[in-house]
């Protein structure tokens, strides 16, 4: 409405202005309103979008928590970690899952246990600095670069380093996933770090 004012005030002869307004006011009003309820609904799909996934993410932990609650206050060895690893492969739908202890590896199922066998010593720079720092470390492959450190054929290609803390708040070991080269991690697994 303020545009027709304008072209009204400025524009010469007035009554080729007045035509002009006479001629496009419908439009650009419809316009202007189906711009605007457009926009309106894009915000209100993004909001509904985040609502989705902070529902998906918790109903995810939640789930993963309510499977492995009690598996490694058994004991954090390599066969309750392997029990731990495959819950969480089987909840999140990512490339592979590793669970270290601060020295070695106690489990691991997904893509790349041909050579990511439990038993083996910590090779990871990632996983030392986790250990280290006591921080999530994630690596993605593009940005900061994941190279395995086993195998040059490996199919992975991005990793997040989940530090794991005892009832002291040491860092005992660590939970990683994993997502092949051709895969990006999805912002819920992102999340869980």
């Amino acid at each position: 409405m303020v545009q027709m004012l304008i072209i009204l005030a400025i524009a010469r002869p007035y009554e080729d202005a007045v035509r002009l307004v006479s001629n496009i006011a419908a439009p650009m009003m419809v316009t202007n309103t189906v711009g605007a309820a457009l926009f309106m609904r894009i915000l209100l799909d993004k909001r509904a979008m985040f609502e989705k996934y902070t529902s998906a993410f918790s109903a995810t932990a939640l789930k993963v928590a309510a499977s492995t609650e009690g598996i490694l206050r058994q004991g954090f060895n390599e066969v309750n970690s392997m029990k731990v690893a495959q819950v969480l492969y089987q909840e999140l739908d990512i490339g592979a899952v590793a669970i270290t202890d601060r020295e070695k590896l106690l489990a691991f199922t997904g893509i790349g246990d041909d050579h990511h066998l439990p038993g083996k010593p910590i090779s990871s720079t990632y996983t030392l600095k986790a250990i280290e720092t006591g921080e999530v470390v994630y690596a993605d492959g593009n940005e900061v670069p994941y190279r395995c450190s086993l195998h040059p054929q490996c199919k992975l290609g991005s990793t997040l380093v989940i530090p794991l803390r005892g009832e002291n708040q040491r860092v005992m070991g660590t939970i990683k996933l994993y997502e092949a080269k051709n895969r990006l991690f999805s912002s819920i697994n992102r999340t869980l770090g």
